[in-house]
């Protein structure tokens, strides 16, 4: 858990991969934490970089306001401290205001910003539902300091605001940085900071600065994520047509129910889409074949057929098995199905022999002398399939398919290549480790 001295301070951070720099800004009353499941789905090529903003999370909590200003005084710091040049910017809540307000004051230092949930514009009073109105009313008034500071509101309703729930472990992490009244002040400082009819001003300022970045930078490119389905959503459908009118270079995506802290219900589809994005506009750094990458697209792939497979009582070598017995289209001989067996999925003739065993006692394979896919089996390949299917074909659509081409080229070589080292291995009598 790494820590960078900062001004008169400490940020705490959490960092994953190499390559293009992303920092990844959370909001109130969260922490890094909340990207603790996008950070490792980020892949190869980026840099995952998630501070804790000061007085949050595990990072220090100087004697300061914790206005907006400070959060960017710190957040300079911070990104100078660790020498970030050239930086894809990820903001939620907060988050994302002071990404915006970063990159607007650093216009040559951002190659993208992606944000989700975060204040995107001034706003009215008269825009609040009744209960937001009163709720922001509140923090203003002296009984904030009652809500936020004795009874710690934001962090024991924060669940309130995810759609799947939070286990209570997670909800004591972060719980854990605002033990006592004056640590969780910053948490009332950005209730407080709320733009509402052009108060506070200074807040109201930065807005419009990075306002005119934002619609101002067609180059730059920017990733809008949406959601739906929770009455606790900041960004709805009339705030998106604003994004979509005013900020230029902008890519909406919608993924669906969540809510205000969308990263706790949808950490992998958050980041599934900023890579999409991310790769449109090489924004992550040049990747190079490598066993590593090979194990994790294998691993990915794999994770996909188990997950359609789990709960059906059929395992990846009965599902292989299956798969080339259906191939086969002609009943065959249980020797024949046992080679074909042995041949690909590298197990010996007996534990061949128990994976048709198996298939059989399932309904899915029928015959003694001559095997077949009984009607059964051939439907249950049908649902897999299809499900499986439709979730790869997902994840390969928009690749040019000159590049496909390629992949498939090299791959083919690599592999003839390590199967002929295992046959050359295997004549020679050379053990395996």
């Amino acid at each position: 858990m790494p820590a960078v001295t900062v001004l008169d301070s400490t940020m705490h951070y959490e960092e994953t991969g190499t390559g293009t720099p992303f920092v990844f800004l959370h909001g109130n009353p969260t922490s890094s934490h909340i990207w603790r499941h996008v950070l490792p789905a980020m892949g190869p090529g980026v840099r995952g970089l998630a501070p804790d903003l000061i007085g949050m999370g595990q990072s220090g909590k100087p004697d300061i306001g914790y206005s907006f200003a400070d959060h960017a005084r710190y957040l300079d710091a911070f990104i100078d401290a660790l020498g970030l040049d050239k930086v894809v910017l990820v903001g939620h809540d907060w988050g994302g205001a002071l990404a915006f307000d970063w990159a607007a004051r650093h216009p040559g230092r951002v190659l993208g910003t992606a944000f989700f949930e975060t204040i995107v514009r001034p706003m009215s009073w008269a825009e609040l539902s009744e209960a937001a109105r009163t709720r922001f009313e509140a923090f203003r008034s002296p009984a904030g300091e009652s809500l936020v500071l004795d009874k710690n509101m934001f962090i024991e309703t924060f669940p309130k605001a995810i759609l799947s729930g939070l286990r209570d472990d997670d909800h004591n992490v972060y719980r854990a940085p605002y033990p006592t009244r004056e640590s969780r002040r910053p948490m009332l400082a950005w209730a407080r900071s709320m733009p509402l009819d052009g108060e506070p001003a200074d807040v109201v300022a930065r807005i419009g600065d990075y306002d005119r970045w934002l619609a101002a930078t067609p180059g730059v490119p920017k990733l809008l994520l949406t959601f739906d389905s929770s009455p606790t959503l900041l960004i709805d459908e009339p705030v998106a047509a604003w994004c979509a009118a005013n900020i230029a270079g902008l890519q909406s995506v919608h993924l669906g129910p969540a809510g205000h802290h969308a990263a706790e219900d949808k950490p992998h589809e958050i980041a599934a889409a900023i890579l999409d994005w991310a790769g449109r506009h090489h924004l992550t750094a040049a990747v190079t074949l490598s066993p590593q990458i090979l194990g994790q697209a294998e691993n990915a792939h794999a994770a996909v057929l188990a997950r359609e497979l789990a709960g059906t009582g059929v395992t990846k070598n009965q599902w292989i098995a299956l798969n080339l017995i259906a191939a086969a289209g002609t009943p065959a001989t249980a020797d024949e199905v046992r080679g074909r067996i042995v041949g690909a999925v590298k197990i010996d003739s007996g534990q061949a022999g128990a994976v048709i065993g198996d298939l059989r006692s399932a309904g899915l394979l029928a015959g003694e002398d001559k095997v077949q896919v009984t009607e059964a089996g051939l439907a249950f390949l049908g649902r897999v399939r299809g499900a499986t299917g439709a979730i790869v074909n997902r994840a390969y659509r928009d690749i040019p398919d000159e590049d496909l081409e390629a992949a498939g080229r090299v791959l083919s070589v690599i592999t003839a290549r390590l199967n002929s080292e295992l046959a050359v291995a295997a004549q020679a009598g050379e053990p395996g480790n």
